[in-house]
């Protein structure tokens, strides 16, 4: 009897202090376009701030990588992007990940030289596909298609 009862207060105990991390949002946050992005944005942040290395990095990478890019990190998520690609065994892992790359690259310049995106989009994805051989390019390009099949 007291084993069963010291281990209902240890469980009671534990689950005390294993508290999840709460990150929320208000309806009325989601109802609003642009607070809802402000506020996914800084709910990436907040999850960045508490994400933790794991014991598989490419698959710590491939999450960072992606709460960087919504928080807006874009330099840090390039960086989290070539730590995938180097830890990829992919023959074409070099390329696996070029629309978020792409994406960050434009981000950033737009972040600096105050453009439209698809101003810097643009020529960037052009050099990229034009630096490929055609099998390269017939490899990756169904990374640049909607995987929910809506057209852009």
């Amino acid at each position: 009897m007291k084993k069963k009862l010291m281990m209902g207060l240890l469980c009671l105990f534990l689950t005390t202090i294993g508290v999840a991390q709460r990150l929320t949002l208000t309806t009325t946050t989601v109802a609003d376009s642009l607070r809802f992005a402000q506020a996914v944005q800084r709910l990436a942040g907040d999850m960045l701030a508490v994400y933790k290395s794991q014991t598989d990095q490419k698959a710590f990478f491939e999450t960072d990588f992606r709460l960087q890019l919504v928080a807006g990190n874009y330099a840090e998520a390039r960086k989290s992007l070539a730590s995938v690609r180097s830890l990829s065994n992919d023959s074409l892992g070099r390329f696996l990940y070029a629309p978020y790359d792409l994406f960050a690259e434009a981000c950033l310049r737009q972040r600096q030289e105050e453009g439209s995106f698809s101003s810097y989009f643009s020529p960037l994805l052009t050099t990229f596909l034009t630096g490929l051989t055609d099998r390269q390019a017939v490899a990756v390009s169904s990374a640049f298609v909607s995987r929910n099949g809506l057209s852009a």
